[in-house]
């Protein structure tokens, strides 16, 4: 086979595939990811696995929070015998207080120091939205225990650090801003956060591969069933394959198609002879012939007799058909000879030989 016909070689694989350049719609995609159910199931099986591994590999944060009101003390003046608290200067504003304090206990070395003190979780000092100036210590940790020893030492802090800035600056003892606390850190609640966004990227991740597989399943299938079409166009002589447009089926009761009549696949009788292997034309019937041939005159059943079931035969009564009498045609008489010999005389008679009168010369 030449190069030329090689590249004109087409093969249009069946199956459910989608023609080159057409698009792949929804429902191709299902038949291809049917087929391959094996390579799906298997890639289900692992993503189910993967959940697993992801629920007990990574645990769950735990949460524990904690909040304290800032208090003014119970009779406030700006001078008192020479004395004076600064904080109290701010017009009674402790929410300039409270973020004071709040950004003291963020620093990296409050950090330090609460982790030198054991406070090892993760813990964020912040206001609460509001009127009120109140401060919410949360710790996050993956151990609950961990998280609730970081949130009370956190909190404890937080108290002993703002009655330290207040001494720092002189003020009196009765003097000083106190934290109440409003809840304590009794119970860490679990956060299953980092386990839902780990198990999505997992999904993702899993069903893209998952597919992925299928159609390179498919693509691997398709070109196997191309190179043996290929191999057996080769040794057969075949240079293209067509495809076949199969119009869509409706299978709707008015839209049904009639039964194709079987056909006749008799074999012909012993010594029949075709004339066109024998290189002769088919004789032609007349025109006309056909017609009269197959012709058929109506044949008019007669008509059932009613009164048949309730008489008798051996009573009824046949009509009498009257005689026909045969009429001949009537014989006209010949005419009669006259004879006009004369009494005695002998009639004359003709010689068969020569026509003369016997006995005459």
């Amino acid at each position: 086979m030449s190069e030329t016909s090689k590249n004109k070689r087409r093969l249009v694989i069946a199956r459910a595939r989608e023609r080159a350049g057409q698009e792949l719609d929804f429902v191709s995609a299902l038949k291809v990811l049917g087929r391959h159910w094996v390579v799906v199931g298997t890639g289900l099986g692992l993503m189910l696995v993967a959940a697993v591994g992801i629920f007990v590999a990574i645990p769950p944060t735990y949460e524990a929070k904690a909040s304290d009101v800032l208090l003014v003390p119970a009779q406030v003046g700006s001078t008192q015998a020479g004395q004076a608290n600064p904080y109290l200067g701010f017009g009674g504003a402790l929410g300039i207080v409270a973020e004071i304090t709040a950004r003291r206990m963020n620093d990296p070395v409050s950090v330090e120091d609460m982790k030198s003190k054991g406070a090892t979780a993760e813990y964020l000092v912040d206001i609460v939205p509001g009127e009120a100036p109140v401060l919410q210590v949360t710790a996050k940790s993956k151990d609950e225990q961990e998280a609730l020893n970081t949130a009370r030492i956190v909190e404890k802090a937080m108290g002993e650090l703002l009655q330290r800035n207040q001494l720092e600056l002189k003020a009196p003892q009765n003097l000083l801003i106190v934290l109440s606390p409003v809840t304590t850190a009794t119970q860490a609640e679990a956060s299953r956060g980092s386990q839902m966004r780990a198990l999505a990227g997992m999904l993702a991740v899993g069903l893209a591969l998952t597919v992925l597989a299928a159609f390179m399943a498919e693509s691997v299938q398709a070109r196997k069933l191309q190179e043996e079409a290929a191999k057996a166009m080769e040794e057969s002589g075949v240079d293209e394959i067509l495809p076949v447009e199969i119009p869509p089926v409706d299978l709707a009761p008015g839209n049904r198609r009639p039964p194709v009549p079987p056909q006749d696949h008799r074999r012909p009788p012993p010594g029949f002879i075709d004339p066109a292997a024998h290189g002769r034309q088919p004789r032609q019937a007349p025109p006309g012939s056909a017609e009269k041939t197959q012709r058929v005159q109506p044949v008019t059943p007669p008509k059932p007799d009613p009164d048949w079931p309730r008489v008798d035969e051996t009573k009824r009564v046949k009509p009498v058909t009257p005689l026909q009498t045969e009429q001949r045609p009537t014989e006209t008489p010949a005419p009669k000879r006259v004879d006009s010999t004369p009494a005695g005389a002998r009639p004359l008679r003709m010689s068969p030989t020569n026509g003369s009168t016997p006995g005459t010369k």
